[in-house]
């Protein structure tokens, strides 16, 4: 077991395609990390809940992708990050409700997994979105109006291989956006 002692508070660490197969425990005790790469892995199940302590205030990028995750351990109705500028959760599992990151995020990816259902409606707090990228799940119900409402900076929206109905928002195709396959 490692003790906390022993692994500095780093604010970067780097941990993608190290074949791990569950989240590294040391992490729990991380104060400070800002960028953090689990990405390409084989971390499996569940996102422990442990994890919404970890660098709270200091966590800007977080990548999860390509992974074998399937859900989470008591999700919090807003992922605890609040100055989360970037979150992939891409090419997982994923089932059940999606998580919402905090209203910093400028990137979010929930691209080829399996989230089901309508689009919850926390993810209109996202004001600050450059690109959102939730193509390829079991999406369904009405394309958000809200998405219309995001940051005139909006350059990418990915929302192909759902089952959404309905129209963009009229404020999206007026701003002249880069939109991509509604």
């Amino acid at each position: 077991m490692i003790i906390n002692a022993t692994v500095p508070q780093f604010q970067v660490l780097g941990l993608a395609r190290c074949n791990l197969t569950q989240f590294p425990y040391f992490l729990r005790y991380k104060k400070k990390l800002q960028n953090l790469y689990l990405d390409q892995n084989k971390i499996h199940g569940l996102v422990p809940k442990w994890m919404w302590n970890m660098s709270t205030e200091s966590l800007k990028y977080f990548n999860l992708g390509r992974n074998l995750l399937s859900g989470f351990e008591q999700l919090p109705d807003v992922l605890p990050w609040v100055n989360l500028r970037f979150l992939s959760l891409s090419s997982n599992m994923f089932h059940g409700p999606l998580p919402i990151p905090a209203a910093s995020t400028l990137g979010y990816e929930v691209q080829y997994n399996n989230f089901a259902g309508e689009v919850p409606p926390g993810i209109c707090n996202l004001s600050s979105l450059l690109a959102l990228d939730m193509s390829n799940n079991n999406f369904s119900g009405m394309i958000p109006q809200c998405f219309g409402n995001f940051s005139d900076h909006l350059t990418l929206l990915l929302l192909g291989n759902n089952s959404f109905h309905g129209t963009l928002p009229q404020t999206c195709i007026h701003q002249q956006k880069q939109l991509k396959d509604a």
